[in-house]
């Protein structure tokens, strides 16, 4: 079953400030959020965490 974050809980789960979020989803170099109401958007945890991961094997191949 997948798992959905909004975006504070993210933010404090993975320590990314809400604003880097929204630009790096800007610059497409983030998942895209899923809109599940008018005015409320979650992102599927499991891509959150395969971006994370991605840049962390990035960050060990420097």
């Amino acid at each position: 079953m997948e798992r959905y974050i909004r975006i504070g809980d993210l933010s404090a789960r993975y320590g990314i400030p809400k604003s880097t979020v929204y630009y790096l989803i800007r610059t497409q170099k983030f998942p895209r959020p899923i809109k599940i109401g008018q005015r409320r958007v979650v992102w599927s945890v499991e891509e959150v965490e395969e971006w994370i991961n991605r840049r962390r094997k990035i960050q060990a191949q420097k």
